[in-house]
């Protein structure tokens, strides 16, 4: 009898274990395979600043900034006579993002 239970109590370890380390092994495989999305997220430059002081953003992002207002612009001068909700806002605030953000100084 005393057996029995030293046996279930060693199953029941086992079971612990292995379940903790399939729980590590699954972490890690989502952490590895799955990728972070690109764009402005993933720009070092892109960091949050204070207000009031200068700052510029990469060539390489200001030229999606630019890429992005032109066809919100585009989709605009194609559908003048459609509501399409916050596509004015949107890229009055694209357009004030490229002059704040010093993307002006770059020619595409």
């Amino acid at each position: 009898m005393e057996s029995i239970a030293s046996l279930l109590k060693s199953n029941l370890l086992n079971i612990v274990i292995g379940l903790l380390v399939f729980i590590v092994i699954l972490y890690m495989f989502k952490r590895f395979s799955y990728k972070r999305p690109e764009g402005f997220q993933d720009d070092a430059t892109n960091e949050v600043i204070p207000d009031g002081l200068p700052f510029k953003l990469g060539k390489e992002h200001c030229r999606m900034l630019n890429t992005q207002m032109n066809q919100y612009k585009q989709v605009r001068k194609e559908h003048p006579d459609s509501h399409i909700p916050n596509l004015d806002e949107t890229i009055v605030q694209l357009t004030e993002y490229y002059n704040k953000y010093s993307c002006n100084q770059y020619s595409f």
